[in-house]
């Protein structure tokens, strides 16, 4: 393709030559883009075309390569735009073409990816942009009225459009001049509004056509929704669906310019979601009916930065539930569906745009279309308009199965590729999480009411409308008035007080009387007028009125919207005077444009001295409104998107280092949640969400906006809200699920039923995907058979393949990724024959990397900051770490170097271990640390110990047997939502590596992923148990302990300790001693003469709180592993009763059990003394193993319960020790199923050294 300048009129020639054969039918010649009734053509080739809208001004440009990337990687050809004109000249003839408005950059950046580009100029977009994209300047030229037959319009109309296209131009952006724009657009959606305007708005819409083409750009022009529209313009459809669409002449084809994904949402209303089998189903019949260009309205939705939102009342996120959500990241499954379908439809292309749809019926409500090429080439499509049940039709002596609502794909006419209502892949969860960035240091700002620059306003009489005066300069406007009141009115003497009545034209308005807020009244997007009615309180003599008007974006859609109106217009009016009702229209208002702070600048970095910033906890503590917040902060590591969690907030506008996030307000949505299904016709209000909720509780603070340090945040608050409330959170992959049968239909794997034998049948898989940097850490969910329920909320149905877990688990944990063939035999056998099944699974996800922490000293002055980066990332042995600090101080950083290594087990090659002892830390003090390297470093906290002291408070969480099963996470996320622990006691039994083939050492990797939330923050202080032993000479690993040792360092020589199977620490007010159960304890052995020593050393009045932990219980009342550990309890424990020790963990046993205080001494072979009795000095002895595992719930005691056991239950679960003193610990066990961290079995413990008095049940304490 030769090149074409602005000047080439060769070239020009050439494309009115094609476009002239076209229209008369004569074929084509090879031009750059032309069109034909069939398709667009591009180099004389008919394309079938996947268009995806992204909004540059709704992303900041370090996205836009990435979010276009993705479009190209799901199937996209072209990436469509508006242009926005009140962006690019906010006043008369000065132009802005930077930063975000960078349209240039923006087009270069889709010609990069090697994508074509539609630029829909308009000018006008409604886009839910303010003003529909109009600038307000424009409202107050001369004699304007907007889009009509109107000489002012059409002249500002044309400047613009022919300004934007000689800009391409001069870039060489147009495909005619080899870059990627194939389409413009001119005006927008205006059939409706032409229409009702008659010979004006024909008039406008044919001169606007031929302006468009005489700006000869060398590419299509199309009209959207624009049924009269000129040739050679393209009139092409806009809506949710578009199957019954013609163009306006026979030899123009079918473009779909606006197919919407989803919808915007409105402060007030709920959140609203599109099925993708629904969206895919349109597609597929606009295809099937010979459409050949489908722009996704919106592919990237996106943000409404600043004061772009428009409506009014629409929210600064326009994510509409777009395929990449506003954050840039993908949403699953609506993105992998549609490009499965793209896929499907593109093999089809060949007979798409040769041949037209022979269409046949093929049931009641079933159809096929045909596409028989001469080439040979034959594709189909079999319809089911059915919206309450699937269909088997018969086609080509071949029977298919159709689900309700759904077209199947068959791009050979045989074989079925793809159907619209069988999604195949997965369903990924988003969660915001917290960033650990500091608790923010609030300082506030008052407007004050009764210091308003005279020199900012002015008066006049009677009411005015509100952008008249404010040019949309900001979105609030102050209305002042005065009221005289006498003496002897009757509220001043004890009367029913007078009331305030306003109408408004909208959005909002603040009511203060004497300077205090006296009430609030909104509009909604449906009523933008509304009227506020309320008491006011007024004293005698002269009372100001200060009403300050609210704009919640400016319209952008509907007949001449450059009239409509906002503010107070009136009548404003007091009722309930002696004299009845005044009327305040007409009197003298004082008029202010914009807040204070807004003059001030207050939200913009400046180096200017403090102006009254007060502390923020002195107004905290009674909310005031219209305040203005400020804090400074870092910019968290990592790339994960960031949002501000704004839940506690009222309403208001955020700015972070001088760029506005835009509006915020906490309005709860109202509507209706309860039905969503992706059959039959498809309305906003069919499938919502968030009823109940505020509409939007997060706004995205894009990372291009921060620095490392010192980040401006400022919050303009009008209601009252908390700024402690706000925090900054990520948003990231949590989880996934997938959900596929036996027969999903594929591209690569497929199978028709009753077809031909010869044909290879490749079985279905199921797909898990994480996120990159992310691992699968466990399977939450999984079920072979007839599974019930969503996403979340997933249930077993009648037919379960009891090996489902297993299989998914093997092998999908630990991978960044997995495929599971759906097969009986990979399940081991069919678990109902003769039923369609399908396998579903929710997994948990991860990031690759894991890290924890340890005690690393024997007094809690130091720390063990442990993490594993697999061998392709080995990452920095460094760790920096700091003191949080309060503030604008700067904190003061640190380095410790860990140790690396790695070890072999079997088959497999540990990623690299990294260990860093940090010593000489501050009692109680909370650490930030970060390990990685600069590109994945990942921040963590942690709050050091109090000094060792007899009564210093202090709570341990306490979990044994975790392993990492559904039960393992329930209980961890129950530990966790019990604010209360500090450091966790965990005796044993961690990964449950073992229980795999091999001893799969991945689990260790999973295990490490999984409690991170947890051990990452709190220390933990392991005893190993009997799943850490991997001891397995058959497969060449005769070293015991092998994987525990190389990944869970301890500081055991703190403790003049010889192995790391036993040592002591001590922590607060407790002294910790962790034994082995399956190390030698005999006499004389390593451990016992440590243990004997140690016991001497404790010191009761430091530590008064001595606690053992060991992993096989010596007090155990179960069937399951009864008296394992006898000789150990033997061994040692006249021991444990002539030293007083308190409490003894054990895990081991899967179930809870906890003892009296009993002892067993006095035994010997000849008194037959040989049952435990009661002994005041005697420790407690607690069965922990109940955390999880993977074996199952231990639900075999003894019957009938034997008197030493207090309390037992066979149910999963974890434990809290609360140390109060030296002579009281509150104890509770919190079972799995209690929703909330309520106590199943509790007791007061008494110290043995301190207060050795019995101790009084509490609670239920037989089972």
């Amino acid at each position: 393709m030769r090149e074409m300048g602005t000047g080439d009129s060769a070239s020009r020639l050439i494309l009115w030559f094609c476009l002239g054969f076209l229209i008369l039918g004569v074929g084509f010649v090879q031009c750059g883009v032309t069109y034909d009734r069939k398709a667009l053509l591009i180099n004389g080739q008919r394309r079938i075309l996947f268009s995806g809208s992204i909004h540059y001004p709704r992303s900041t440009p370090d996205m836009w390569e990435d979010l276009i990337q993705k479009a190209k990687d799901g199937g996209i050809d072209v990436i469509e735009t508006y242009v926005f004109w009140n962006l690019h000249e906010p006043s008369p003839g000065k132009y802005d073409f930077e930063g975000r408005n960078d349209l240039v950059r923006f087009v270069k950046t889709i010609h990069k990816a090697g994508l074509y580009a539609h630029l829909r100029i308009g000018p006008y977009v409604c886009a839910e942009w303010n003003f529909g994209g109009f600038p307000v300047w424009l409202k107050y030229v001369p004699g304007i009225s907007f889009r009509t037959d109107n000489e002012p319009f059409k002249r500002a109309m044309k400047g613009f459009t022919e300004r934007i296209v000689e800009l391409m131009k001069s870039e060489n952006l147009f495909e005619s001049q080899g870059g990627p724009i194939i389409l413009s657009q001119i005006e927008n959606e205006y059939g409706r509004q032409g229409q009702l305007l008659g010979a004006e708005g024909h008039n406008y819409m044919t001169w606007a056509a031929k302006m468009a083409i005489a700006t000869e750009t060398g590419v299509p022009w199309v009209m959207c929704k624009e049924d009269d529209a000129p040739d050679p313009v393209i009139n092409t459809c806009n809506g949710f669906y578009c199957d019954s669409f013609a163009p306006n002449k026979p030899y123009k084809p079918l473009i779909w310019t606006e197919a919407w994904s989803g919808w915007f949402t409105e402060f007030g209303g709920p959140m609203h979601h599109r099925p993708v089998q629904d969206l895919a189903f349109g597609v597929a019949r606009f295809i099937q009916k010979g459409g050949s260009f489908v722009n996704y309205y919106m592919y990237h939705g996106g943000t409404n930065f600043g004061r772009t939102a428009g409506g009014p009342f629409v929210t600064t996120s326009y994510d509409y539930d777009a395929p990449i959500d506003e954050y840039g990241l993908i949403r699953q499954p609506k993105y992998g569906h549609l490009k499965e379908l793209h896929r499907a439809i593109k093999m089809c292309e060949k007979a798409l745009v040769s041949a037209d749809p022979v269409v046949t019926s093929i049931g009641n409500k079933q159809q096929a279309h045909v596409y028989s090429a001469e080439s040979g080439d034959c594709s189909a499509f079999l319809a089911n308009y059915d919206t309450e049940s699937a269909a088997r039709v018969l086609f080509n002596n071949v029977h298919y199965n159709l689900p309700p609502w759904s077209i199947s794909i068959l791009p050979d006419c045989r074989n079925a590729v793809f159907n619209t209502a069988k999604v195949g892949v997965q369903t990924s969860q988003m969660e915001m999480l917290p960033t650990d960035t500091k608790n923010f240091q609030w300082e506030s700002y008052l407007e004050d009411l009764s210091s308003l620059d005279d020199s900012s306003t002015f008066t006049t009489h009677g009411l005015l409308e509100q952008i008249n005066v404010t040019r949309d300069t900001s979105d609030y406007l102050w209305y002042m008035t005065s009221v005289d009141i006498g003496d002897s009115e009757s509220f001043l003497h004890g009367g029913e007080l007078p009331t305030l009545i306003i109408q408004s034209t909208g959005h909002a308005v603040h009511i203060f009387v004497n300077g205090q807020l006296s009430g609030s009244a909104f509009g909604t997007r449906q009523n933008r007028r509304f009227t506020y009615q309320g008491k006011i309180n007024l004293h005698s003599g002269t009372n100001r009125i200060a009403l300050l008007s609210v704009a919640v974006g400016l319209p952008n859609v509907g007949g001449h919207f450059e009239s409509w109106n906002t503010g107070i217009l009136g009548p404003v009016a007091l009722h309930g005077l002696s004299q009845g009702k005044m009327d305040l229209s007409w009197q003298k208002w004082t008029y202010q444009v914009g807040l204070k702070g807004e003059a001030m600048n207050l939200a913009f970095p400046t180096n200017t001295p403090s102006i009254g910033w007060m502390d923020a906890s002195l107004t905290v503590q009674k909310p005031q409104p219209l305040t203005w917040h400020k804090t400074y902060f870092d910019a968290p590591e990592g790339n994960e998107p960031l949002a501000l969690d704004m839940e506690g907030m009222g309403k208001g506008q955020i700015w972070v280092n001088g760029e506005s996030i835009g509006r915020y307000w906490t309005a709860f949505a109202t509507g209706d949640c309860s039905h969503c299904s992706y059959t039959g016709t498809y309305k906003p209000n069919k499938c919502q969400t968030g009823c109940g909720q505020p509409t939007q509780r997060w706004y995205h603070v894009p990372r291009a906006w921060l620095k490392p340090s010192q980040n401006l945040l400022v919050i303009f608050e009008e209601l009252g809200g908390n700024p402690s409330t706000v925090s900054l959170v990520k948003r990231s992959v949590s989880g996934v699920c997938a959900e596929v049968s036996e027969y999903h239909p594929n591209i690569k794997n497929w199978q028709i039923e009753s077809y031909g034998k010869g044909q290879t049948f490749h079985r279905p898989k199921v797909h898990l995907k994480c996120s990159p940097g992310q691992a699968i850490a466990s399977i939450k969910f999984a079920s072979f058979g007839t599974p019930l329920g969503t996403c979340g909320s997933y249930q077993q149905g009648e037919c379960h393949a009891a090996t489902s877990y297993a299989i998914l688990e093997r092998k999908c944990v630990g991978k960044a990724r997995c495929a599971v063939t759906i097969s009986n035999s990979n399940f081991g056998k069919d678990p109902c024959p003769n039923v369609l099944k399908r396998l579903t699974v929710e997994a948990v996800c991860a990031p690759e990397t894991s890290v924890h922490i340890v005690q690393g000293d024997y007094n809690g002055r130091g720390i063990i900051i442990s993490w594993v980066t697999p061998l392709n990332l080995a990452g920095s042995n460094v760790v920096t770490y700091w003191k949080a600090v309060d503030g604008d101080v700067k904190p003061k950083k640190k380095r410790g170097h860990a140790s690396t290594s790695s070890y072999r087990f079997y088959d497999y090659t540990s990623g690299f271990l990294h260990h860093a002892t940090i010593k000489g830390l501050e009692y109680d003090t909370k650490y930030i640390y970060e390990v990685g390297t600069d590109g994945s470093v990942r921040q963590f906290s942690f709050t050091s110990p109090p000094k060792v002291g007899p009564d210093v408070p202090y709570t341990f969480g306490i979990i044994g047997d975790l392993g990492q099963t559904l039960a393992s996470n329930e209980t961890l996320y129950h530990y966790l939502s019990n604010p209360k622990g500090q450091a966790v006691l965990f005796p044993g039994d961690l990964s449950y590596a073992d229980d795999h083939p091999n001893h799969d050492q991945r689990k260790w990797d999973s295990w490490g992923r999984f409690v991170e939330p947890c051990a990452a923050y709190q220390t933990f202080i392991y005893a190993a148990g009997n799943h850490e032993i991997d001891f397995v000479p058959n497969i060449g690993e005769p070293h015991a302990f092998k994987p525990y040792i190389h990944r869970y360092h301890n500081a055991y020589k703190a403790s003049k300790s010889i192995s790391p199977l036993w040592y002591s620490i001590r922590r607060a007010s407790a002294h910790i001693i962790v034994l082995s159960s399956y190390s030698a304890y005999g006499k004389y052995t390593p451990q016992y003469v440590w243990l004997e020593q140690e016991l001497k050393k404790v010191n009761r009045e430091e530590t008064p709180w001595l606690i053992v932990m060991v992993h096989s219980p010596w007090y155990n009342s179960n069937n399951y592993h009864y008296m394992e550990g006898e000789s150990m309890r033997a061994m040692f424990e006249s021991w444990f009763v002539n030293s007083k020790v308190d409490l003894v963990l054990s895990g081991h046993v899967h179930s809870y059990e906890r003892s009296e205080r009993v002892s067993n001494i006095k035994y010997n072979i000849t008194n037959g003394l040989s049952y435990p009795v009661k002994d005041p000095s005697a420790p407690i002895y607690i069965t922990i193993g109940d955390g999880g595992n993977i074996e199952g719930i231990a639900n075999s005691f003894t019957d009938p319960q034997p008197s030493y056991s207090a309390y037992r239950e066979a149910s999963f679960g974890h434990a809290v020790l609360e140390i109060y003193n030296r002579t009281h610990a509150y104890y509770t066990w919190h079972r799995n199923q209690d929703n909330e961290p309520v106590a199943a079995d509790s007791i007061m413990l008494h110290n043995r050294y301190f207060f050795p008095v019995e101790e009084l049940e509490s609670g239920n304490t037989r089972a």
